[in-house]
């Protein structure tokens, strides 16, 4: 091969700049176009542990249609953000590996309780999720 022929081969500035402004255009898509392609894995407890912890920690207020569901005399003493803190030390507790009934025990309420205030601070969660996805906010683990 001659020396002419391997200096057409490299590109002058503009074209690099052109063929990486491409390529950077086309990355994101590819990516996600192989990690679809991978099979879902298994996180070790540990991690997923972890990312619920940080789940949880998103969530800063709770929406008044889920403080009315509670009973007359909690509602009426809290806020909205106390509600969230409430909220927030139920689901640790519980992501920690405490039973319904220790957590019954240890704030002196009934299970049955415990478990309309596990429920209802999953949706409240779920909804803290939604919200910093809607306002453009990257979460942890998303693609």
């Amino acid at each position: 091969m001659t020396l002419k022929n391997r200096l057409e081969k490299f590109l002058n500035f503009e074209q690099a700049v052109n063929k990486l402004k491409k390529s950077a255009k086309a990355a994101p898509e590819e990516i996600k176009k192989e990690a679809k392609k991978q099979p879902a894995s298994l996180a070790l407890p540990d991690d997923r542990r972890r990312y619920l912890k940080y789940c949880i920690s998103l969530l800063d207020t709770v929406d008044s249609d889920l403080t009315r569901r509670m009973p007359e005399n909690i509602k009426v003493k809290y806020s909205n953000k106390d509600f969230a803190l409430m909220f927030k030390t139920f689901l640790l507790c519980h992501v920690e590996g405490a039973s319904i009934k220790s957590i019954a025990k240890h704030f002196h309420i009934s299970s049955t309780l415990v478990e309309d205030i596990l429920f209802l601070a999953q949706i409240a969660v779920k909804r803290a999720i939604e919200k910093k996805r809607k306002y453009g906010i990257p979460l942890v683990g998303e693609r």
